[in-house]
């Protein structure tokens, strides 16, 4: 009884091996973070900042805010041929027509206490919208690299999500891309 018992256990485990590293599989999974996740990058810059239920704001009427995003990432093994895509939404609360938020965001790969790579993201946000940057197809430079956005935020603005994705090479195999180019955001590289 017990051989039987393990060999199931042991087909059950293939199946779920071969699941896994199936290529039908492997642009799987888009996490989705709330934008509470931010923190102020310095104590000062944290009396800017409001962590509203729909993320974090900068309250602030005349100073910018800075906050740092710490990004999760799926790495599959040390041996993957894995690459990461990222994004986050941004929006501008500001009440006046007329106003248009310029965020700027900064995608930082870190090894150890080492920035290894970086990417720089523009956008303006008219008064009462939301938009979403992404950056797409990113190979880490090492299997331990994180990722985190650090953005400066003017007035009234903010970050409601962020997500990420660890896939196979290449834009067509990034969920995350896909969603993004059918809502008209381009990939940055």
């Amino acid at each position: 009884m017990i051989k039987t018992q393990t060999a199931c256990c042991w087909g059950i485990c293939w199946m779920f091996l071969m699941t896994l590293s199936s290529p039908a599989l492997a642009a799987g999974e888009v996490v989705v973070t709330a934008g509470l996740e931010c923190n102020a990058v310095t104590p000062l810059h944290a009396k800017r900042a409001e962590w509203r239920e729909y993320g974090v704001i900068n309250k602030d009427l005349k100073k910018d805010l800075w906050v740092s995003c710490p990004l999760d990432r799926i790495e599959a093994s040390t041996y993957s041929d894995r690459h990461f895509s990222s994004a986050l939404s941004v929006f501008n609360i500001d009440s006046s027509a007329s106003s248009t938020a310029t965020i700027s965001c900064y995608l930082k790969e870190v090894l150890g206490a080492k920035r290894v790579s970086g990417t720089n993201i523009v956008v303006d946000v008219k008064a009462g919208e939301q938009t979403t940057l992404g950056v797409c197809d990113l190979e880490p430079k090492s299997w331990a690299s994180s990722y985190i956005f650090v953005c400066k935020l003017p007035a009234g603005s903010g970050i409601s999500s962020l997500m990420t994705e660890s896939h196979l090479p290449g834009e067509s195999n990034s969920l995350l891309a896909q969603q993004l180019a059918a809502s008209g955001t381009a990939c940055t590289r």
